[in-house]
């Protein structure tokens, strides 16, 4: 799914790169080699990229395209969500990870009972997310 934030269209493609196309002229800016296929959305927050890659959480400087951190998880993962200094993302094997949006070091992290595809949604400090079997939890 493309995002697009100040005339910029972001989107990823199963041929292992992340791209950056000018919305009014097509121009590619910059491309992104992540070495795996880029199925999430792309969270684009303070001129940051966040995605996932296969195991991968990227943060990536929206304007040049320059790998600013990485973080592995254990399974594929979900689409990120950004809220304040954090970046949220979950596994299809039900790990739910918190990462620092400064350093790329996870803060905390909640298994949850079975695998987690979507996007958290977070409102005044709880982060919400919905796994594979329909049960939704609340983290604060």
């Amino acid at each position: 799914m493309p995002t697009v934030v100040d005339g910029i269209v972001y989107f990823g493609s199963n041929d292992d790169h992340i791209y950056a196309l000018d919305a009014g002229t097509g121009r590619e800016e910059w491309r992104f080699n992540a070495g795996g296929d880029v199925r999430s959305a792309i969270a684009i927050v303070e001129g940051v990229a966040y995605f996932v890659s296969g195991r991968d959480l990227y943060a990536i400087d929206s304007e040049s395209g320059e790998e600013k951190w990485r973080f592995r998880s254990i399974g594929r993962g979900s689409p990120p969500s950004v809220a304040g200094d954090m970046v949220y993302f979950g596994a299809a094997n039900g790990l739910f990870h918190a990462v620092s949006t400064q350093t790329g070091t996870e803060v905390w992290n909640f298994q949850a009972e079975s695998g987690l595809s979507d996007s958290a949604a977070i409102a005044e400090g709880v982060v919400y997310l919905a796994n594979s079997d329909g049960l939704l939890y609340a983290l604060c």
